[in-house]
């Protein structure tokens, strides 16, 4: 480590090249030695700058001295080293344009530096020219006028100041800056404005308003308004109206501007206007009028306006007076006081009338009538009537007459029907004629079709003929159509049984009737038959020979034929047996009487198998089988009996077994083979055989319940296996079961018929039933206690058999009505232990007619699992349980509600789905809703042609908070989301299109529709015309 230094550090050496000397001196002196040695070297000018600063002057005026300046001298040197000066130098002189020149540096040299020139820049200038212009104005809609200016010194001789100032553009009223306009110089000129603005002031224009003297209580016209001092410019226009704040007197308003304007260039003057009513003509007139002899006065409001007319709300009170008088005559008519507000805004005039005072008419005290049936005589009506006086009470004697009385009442309703009053004093009354609505109920009709009885085999009649009560009808009427006979046609044979007439399609000859059908029967009668039994036989051991029998009175028809077999007593030991009738039949068109015979079975000989040993040495003294049953071995059937000594008669000791003792025999009375073996040895002293009882096995068969209308044909018979096994399934069958005979309608209990398993196999037969429906079922709680089953029970002239057509529960009627059929209920109440009664399609479910008491329903009606068709319920009280529906249909086609009552239930009648219902006559009760319609889980099930008429609406209590009359949960409802509410009752105000407006705002809080807030369907309840 050390550092250099130069041998001459101070010397100053001038620009050029150099050898210098140097040295390097170590920081570690005492161990190393300095060292010295040379180098070239060079030396450089130094940069000197030279510059000429920026100048400026205006136009006209001589250039100014350029003065250069030096930066960069070194060692105190100065300009007096330069060997020659720069030389400066500008292109432009006095008359040069404005603008910038620039300012150039040339030549210059001095010893050890290098010049750097840096030039300068002269701006010549514009001569600033100062131009006044004072404030000056115009009127909106004037021209400019010329402007005023002028001009401080400062021209250059020679030049001038040419053109005049302008303004800003704009002819709106305001403040406007002055402009340059078309002054012009010389461009070595820069002009300056000063002064004030151009004002442009609103234009002057003064307007009247015109007077108005319109007529009082005609409409006010237009105010209008004259322009009476300046103009509107081509363009422009007034805008708003004038005002005038005016009442109802006899005075003069000022009219002022109001809202007028012609806008904000215009600066309007106003001169104020009057406003004056005309008064209104008004014209007064008496009416003519006159009273009944004694009775009040009633002509003080017997006047009109018969000339012009009152303003609204304004007040007129006229009060007549007239010439006094009570007799029979005229008086003239008077004004007594007219009060008129406004009264100085009216001129009346008031025009007399004349009173006159005429006979009175008696008026009706109590008119009595009995009421009429379609077709009766007015005359029957049997008219009386108390007249009175209708100003004193006082009774008018006198007559009262039918103006018609053998007019014939050919139509239903109220029916208006005059009679004429002939009072006795006809100086005071006058004979007078008066109308009244006479009642006429349709006619009551009860239409019925033949009681015929016929016996199997006998055709059906070609035609069956009606009967009404009464007979015959009014005006030679009669009922069309044909009685309904769904059994069979003209020539047909039909089984025994009761055939019902329906009413098929008998209508009535208008809606002038009201008629009921009573029914009608068929009864075809059994055929009768008479089989004698064969006498037969057997000996004990054989086989039982087919029993035989023989028709000894009656005959089967062609196709028919016998079925089954007689029977005989069981047993199989010697002596007579009974042959009974078995499972013969002829079927169940026949009534057969049976003549029974005797089966005889006789005692065989003894057949004795020789020992295989010494005959001499033993002897069978007897032997039996215990019975056993199909399905065991030989083995189970114990062998009894006794071995004697040949010599000594004495029992011998041994056993019997069987010789097959595995098999199996099928049933029946048969021989099989034994052996006898001694107990002193193993050897067979003895075989034979012995008769063997095998009893068939029991099979255990259920019959099943199954159901059919009268007249069809019986369904095929089913039965059941009682322990089914797969045994049993695989066991092979012949015949079906049968049925206790009967084709009316009721329950028939099965039998086992010819239904067979083989021989091998008894059968144990649990009967089922067959159920023949019935088309018309009635109900009556009261029959279980004094009804024995197949009691005949006669309501009118039709008879019920109980347990067939008439029971005492409703769930077994609706198991036993036919398809599309009818029940009637008679007075009662009537429980489920289901919770309910389904109801099967094209059912009608009825009080009985003519029943005061009511039929009540405890428990909820609901329509079949899925849809519900051609289901009517009418005339009943359903009252619902624990809070679920009444009536419940999830999915309802053409079904009917009309004159129940329905109580309760949440809500109490609930429809999801609908094609066709209609509610007609019901009164619905519930503290939730009485009616709902559609699925609120899904709005979109269908809903349509639904009608609601003369239903009653109600809370069951005065809690309203949770209570709906009607609620819609479909989203189209009838497919136009309009449901038509009109001609019911809620909370029991009869509603209709005419309805006060408050009433149908009061139902409608009651509705949840489409018509509430955020409620989540569009359909409403309307109250349509």
């Amino acid at each position: 480590p050390g550092h250099f230094v130069w041998e001459d550090e101070q010397r100053c050496l001038p620009c050029g090249s150099y050898t210098a000397r140097w040295h390097f001196l170590p920081d570690d002196a005492e161990n190393y030695h300095p060292l010295a040695g040379s180098t070239a070297i060079q030396v450089l000018a130094a940069p000197l700058l030279v510059r000429v600063p920026g100048y400026s002057r205006e136009y006209g005026q001589e250039n100014p001295r350029f003065e250069l300046e030096f930066s960069g001298f070194v060692l105190q040197e100065d300009c007096s080293v330069l060997l020659a000066e720069p030389e400066v130098s500008c292109r432009a002189d006095r008359l040069s344009l404005p603008g910038e020149y620039p300012i150039e540096i040339g030549g210059g040299a001095a010893a050890n530096y290098e010049l750097r020139l840096e030039n300068g820049l002269l701006t010549v200038e514009k001569i600033l020219l100062t131009v006044q212009v004072p404030s000056q104005s115009k009127q909106y809609g004037d021209p400019d006028p010329g402007l005023e200016w002028t001009c401080q010194p400062g021209l250059l001789e020679g030049d001038h100041l040419n053109g005049a100032p302008g303004r800003t553009p704009g002819e709106t009223p305001g403040e406007y800056g002055f402009t340059a306009g078309t002054l012009s110089l010389p461009p070595y000129y820069e002009l300056a404005l000063t002064g004030g603005v151009f004002r442009i002031l609103p234009r002057q224009l003064t307007i009247k308003a015109d007077d108005a003297y319109p007529l009082y209580g005609e409409s006010i016209p237009p105010l209008t308004y004259t322009i009476v001092a300046g103009t509107l410019l081509p363009g422009d226009s007034i805008t708003g109206a004038l005002e005038c704040w005016y009442s109802k007197r006899d005075a003069d308003f000022p009219i002022s501007i109001g809202s007028l304007s012609a806008g904000e260039n215009y600066q309007l003057n106003f001169v104020p206007g009057v406003f004056h009513f005309r008064k209104r003509a008004l014209t007064v007139t008496a009416l003519d009028c006159s009273k009944q002899y004694l009775s009040p006065e009633n002509f003080s409001r017997s006047w009109q306006i018969s000339a012009g007319s009152m303003v609204e709300n304004d007040y007129l009170a006229v009060k007549l007076g007239r010439e006094p008088g009570e007799e029979i005559g005229q008086y003239a008519l008077t004004l007594a006081s007219l009060t008129v507000i406004p009264a100085e805004l009216y001129e009346i005039t008031f025009v007399p009338g004349t009173f006159s005072i005429v006979r009175a008419a008696a008026g009706i005290g109590i008119c009595t009538y009995h009421l009429l049936y379609y077709g009766d005589q007015l005359a029957k009506a049997n008219l009386s009537a108390e007249m009175r006086n209708p100003n004193n009470g006082m009774i008018i004697e006198g007559d009262v007459q039918w103006l018609e009385p053998e007019r014939l009442m050919d139509a239903v309703g109220r029916i208006p029907c005059e009679f004429r009053f002939t009072p006795t004093d006809l100086q005071h009354f006058a004979p007078t004629i008066y109308s009244v609505e006479v009642q006429v109920l349709p006619l009551s009709v009860i239409v019925s079709g033949p009681q015929m009885e016929l016996v199997y085999g006998e055709p059906l009649p070609p035609s069956f003929a009606i009967q009404t009560v009464p007979a015959p009808l009014p005006f030679g009427e009669q009922f069309r159509g044909e009685l309904g006979f769904a059994a069979g046609s003209a020539g047909d044979i039909l089984p025994p049984g009761k055939y019902p007439f329906s009413v098929g399609t008998l209508q009535a000859p208008s809606d002038n009737y009201q008629w009921v059908f009573s029914g009608g029967m068929l009864t075809v009668g059994k055929r009768p038959l008479t089989i004698q039994a064969l006498d037969s036989g057997k000996y004990v051991g054989e086989e039982d020979p087919p029993l035989q029998y023989q028709i000894i009175s009656g005959s089967l028809l062609p196709n028919d034929s016998f079925s089954g077999a007689l029977r005989r007593k069981s047993g199989q030991k010697a002596g007579d047996y009974p042959i009974s009738i078995g499972t013969l039949s002829a079927g169940a068109n026949y009534r057969l009487s049976f003549l029974p015979g005797v089966f005889r079975i006789r005692e065989p000989e003894l057949n004795l198998t020789a020992a295989p040993v010494g005959v001499a040495e033993y002897l069978l003294d007897s032997i039996s089988a215990s019975p056993i049953v199909y399905g065991q071995a030989l083995w189970e059937a114990e062998l009894t009996g006794q071995v004697l000594a040949a010599d000594s008669r004495e029992p011998h000791a041994g056993s019997f077994s069987w010789l097959e003792p595995e098999l199996r025999p099928p049933a029946g009375v048969r021989e099989y083979a034994w052996r006898y073996v001694g107990s002193d040895s193993s050897r067979t002293i003895l075989t034979g055989t012995v008769r063997l009882e095998v009893s068939p096995a029991i099979l255990h068969i259920d019959g099943c319940i199954q159901k059919k209308q009268p007249g069809q044909p019986d369904p095929a018979l089913g039965w059941t296996c009682a322990e089914p096994s797969a045994a049993l399934a695989a066991l092979p069958s012949t015949g079906l079961p049968g049925r206790t005979p009967g084709e009316n309608p009721g329950r028939y209990e099965t039998t086992p018929g010819d239904l067979s398993f083989g021989p091998n196999y008894q059968l144990d037969f649990r009967p089922g039933a067959l159920i023949i429906t019935a088309a018309v079922v009635v109900v009556d709680g009261a029959w279980q206690e004094n009804n024995p089953e197949g009691g005949e029970i006669t309501l009118g002239e039709q008879q019920f058999y109980y347990c067939r057509d008439a029971f005492s529960s409703l769930q077994q009627a609706l198991d036993s009505v036919s398809p599309g059929g009818e029940i009637f209920l008679f007075p009662g109440e009537y429980h489920s232990e289901q919770q309910g009664w389904t109801l099967p399609a094209g059912l009608l479910l009825s009080a009985w007619p003519g029943q005061e008491q009511a039929v009540i329903l405890h428990g909820q009606l609901r329509g079949e699992p899925g849809t519900a068709e051609n289901i009517t319920v009418r005339g009943l009280t359903i009252v619902a349980t624990e809070n679920q529906p009444a009536v419940l249909f999830e999915a309802a086609a053409d079904c009917c509600l009309e004159d129940n009552l329905i109580l309760g239930g949440q809500p109490a009648v609930l429809v999801k789905e609908a094609r066709g219902l209609r509610l007609s006559g019901n009164s619905i009760i519930s503290d939730s809703t009485c009616l709902l319609l559609g699925d609120a889980d899904d709005p979109a099930r269908e809903m349509t042609g639904v009608i609601l008429q003369q239903n009653h609406f109600a809370a069951a209590g005065a809690d309203l908070s949770r209570y709906w009359h009607l609620q819609i949960h479909a989203s189209d409802i009838n497919g136009s989301g309009v449901l038509d509410g009109s001609g019911n009752y809620y909370f029991g105000l009869l509603l209709h299109q005419d309805s006060p407006e408050e009433e149908i705002i009061a139902c409608k809080e009651y509705i949840g529709d489409g018509d509430c807030p955020q409620w989540p369907v569009q359909s409403v309840l309307q109250f349509l015309p």
